[in-house]
């Protein structure tokens, strides 16, 4: 049974569509990951950060024992069952 160009065509824009709509929020967490302390209280939010920054990633690794837990976690998932 073959379809229509038509409905191919169909099919392939509600994949896009739907592509789209799951990719918008890592998309935006990866947007938001990089914004500065003042960017992220802005009352107008851009989609791309106007001067990217690390920080966030090293306030983290700092404050929390992120690299233990992640270890903690490979551990627990290969360890013996």
């Amino acid at each position: 049974m073959r379809t229509s160009t038509g409905a191919r065509a169909g099919q392939y824009a509600a994949l896009v569509a739907y592509l789209v709509f799951l990719g918008f929020p890592l998309l935006w967490l990866i947007s938001t990951a990089f914004k500065s302390p003042r960017e992220l209280g802005s009352l107008h939010p851009t989609w791309m950060p106007r001067h990217p920054t690390l920080d966030n990633f090293r306030q983290a690794f700092d404050e929390q024992p992120l690299l233990h837990a992640a270890s903690n976690s490979l551990l627990a998932a290969l360890g013996p069952r």
